[in-house]
């Protein structure tokens, strides 16, 4: 009987939380199914959401990462994003948005406020 040690297995290499996979289907053994990485479980297991927002429990040989092209060049996108919002001013200096002429007068006019239906007034003396 071999050894367990002296067993020769493919090394996986280790995946980032965040980072895009592809998960094998356990039925028909094809890799179908594209997700992200949410969580490291242990030592083999991660928890993968896919893109139907399902989340799954997988071993890392069911797990690849995902280098389609499409990947790629999402990745590269969320990193300018990324440097983008860092470059973004804060929101007390962003633009208002525009409005029309009729709600800009609505919201400067000050309108007598309406009672509450619910409230009671108090009782006079």
């Amino acid at each position: 009987m071999t050894q367990p040690s002296l067993l020769k297995k493919p090394h996986l290499s280790e995946l980032e939380i965040g980072q895009k996979c592809i998960v094998q289907n356990p039925i028909t053994l094809k890799w179908d199914k594209a997700g992200r990485i949410v969580s490291k479980r242990n030592l083999r297991s991660y928890q993968i959401k896919l893109t139907n927002n399902k989340l799954y429990i997988r071993n890392r040989k069911f797990v690849r990462p995902d280098n389609s092209k499409e990947a790629e060049e999402e990745k590269e996108e969320e990193e300018g994003k990324e440097t983008e919002n860092q470059e973004r001013k804060p929101k007390s200096q962003e633009r208002i948005p525009r409005r029309s002429k009729r709600i800009r007068e609505q919201q400067t006019e000050t309108l007598p406020r309406k009672r509450k239906k619910d409230t009671v007034s108090p009782p006079e003396i």
